[in-house]
């Protein structure tokens, strides 16, 4: 949709809702996205599906917060469904979409001055490709105005100052969080009012008089441009508390081995999605410290992705690094060792001593070597990534910052509390303060 954009336009943009058709019901069934209108991408080791706006990239999640019993007796074709889109920042996205969370949580609106339309989870049904720019995302989540305006105006030009390009915490519509949920949690602005909003009375300024609050207005009672698409996802508790929306991650692990499953037979096992897929499964299972499953995944793989890229190829080091970490984690480390060493033998020679990856793989070395009491060995590993790190990132980068805590440690096991108190008061001091949350 161009600057400014027609209802007539956007019930159009409607007709390209890919990821609404995809999430609704092929997604649910294990089947991979086919569409044309988002790339494949990534943000560190997360999936994600990657659209370009003329304004700028918005990253959408490949999975979705399933909101719905997927073994419900009608199947997830037969209940009332609807997808919903979350649009955020970077760390909320991290924070929900990340290996590591039995639970992934989007975070309510609990207060009135966050809770304009009730209690609950801000979305809209419009994906990125609709919406077609991301001004028009945040015109739709933070302004009472159209957001089909103009997008050169004053007001749009306000709202990316506070809640895009210049929001100190990222830009608030550069991550999209698809959610699937039953239509009776998901309230729309226009049509159905969260019943904590329904329950509120507003001073009528015409009439002086006290009032429900109408259909299409906030919680003081004022209108709301028919344009704006907001819908409340609201989620109780056993006593009818609203609560942040969560769903276990039980659930995307039933997904991916049925997506699993579906690939192995379509494809093959060696496919390259059936590989990517199985690396997914594997690392999300090694998050919920189901070891066994994860560690037949990873081998197989990594035999894989051998066979088909080659020893050096990125995503067969990615399964090696895996591996290794897994195996580390069970207190295998004379097998995992050998992997250790061989994917940082093949990144020191194709990308150098100084890129990011190499730097993962001396300090994950050296920190088999630390658990193995070779502390001779691993500290030279440590001080070449903190010198690297120092000198490209500076002294007080996180990562800076790791690896003189790594290295402390090392110097503590080896009882060089002296030097190790050193390191630990330098990171210290480099460290910045930490804000209280405004």
């Amino acid at each position: 949709m161009g600057a400014g954009a027609s209802a007539s336009a956007l019930s159009e943009a409607l007709g390209r809702g890919e990821l609404s058709n995809y999430f609704s019901d092929p997604y649910l069934k294990g089947e991979v996205y086919k569409g044309s209108l988002y790339s494949h991408g990534g943000l560190h080791e997360l999936h994600t599906f990657d659209y370009n706006a003329p304004d700028g990239l918005v990253r959408v999640w490949r999975h979705a917060v399933i909101m719905c019993d997927l073994q419900d007796q009608e199947g997830p074709g037969q209940q009332d469904l609807c997808v919903l889109y979350h649009y955020t920042h970077e760390l909320a996205f991290l924070n929900v979409a990340n290996m590591e969370q039995t639970t992934a949580e989007l975070f309510a609106s609990l207060v009135d001055s966050r809770a304009h339309f009730g209690k609950g989870v801000y979305c809209t049904q419009h994906e990125p490709a609709v919406w077609g720019s991301r001004i028009r995302v945040l015109l739709n989540n933070y302004s009472n105005l159209s957001p089909l305006r103009d997008t050169t105006d004053a007001e749009s030009q306000r709202v990316e100052t506070t809640w895009g390009t210049g929001n100190s915490g990222g830009h608030r519509a550069a991550f999209c969080i698809p959610i699937v949920v039953l239509r009776e949690h998901a309230y729309n602005i226009f049509q159905r009012q969260t019943p904590d909003l329904a329950q509120k009375m507003v001073l009528d300024v015409d009439t002086g008089q006290e009032r429900g609050i109408n259909l299409g207005e906030d919680y003081r009672g004022r209108k709301v441009d028919p344009g704006r698409d907001v819908w409340v996802l609201q989620v109780t508790d056993d006593v009818g508390r609203v609560k942040h929306a969560g769903a276990e991650a039980d659930g995307l692990l039933k997904l991916l081995r049925l997506r699993l499953a579906n690939l192995r037979q379509e494809l093959g096992e060696d496919a390259e999605l059936a590989l990517d897929c199985m690396h997914e499964l594997g690392r999300r299972l090694q998050g919920r410290a189901i070891f066994e499953e994860a560690e037949q995944l990873y081998k197989k793989c990594l035999r894989g992705r051998r066979s088909k890229l080659g020893d050096d190829h990125p995503q067969t080091l990615s399964s090696m690094n895996n591996l290794a970490g897994l195996l580390v984690a069970r207190g295998r480390y004379e097998e995992a060792e050998p992997l250790y060493r061989q994917g940082l033998e093949v990144r020191r020679a194709k990308l150098g001593d100084d890129h990011p990856d190499t730097l993962l793989s001396i300090n994950n070395l050296a920190g088999l070597l630390t658990h193995r009491g070779r502390y001779e060995e691993a500290e030279p590993l440590y001080r070449q990534g903190l010198e690297v790190r120092r000198a490209k990132l500076g002294d007080e980068h996180p990562d800076t910052l790791l690896s003189m805590n790594n290295l402390a440690g090392l110097l503590t096991h080896g009882g060089r509390y002296e030097e190790a108190e050193q390191s630990h008061r330098q990171a210290l001091s480099y460290s910045a303060p930490v804000s209280a949350p405004s």
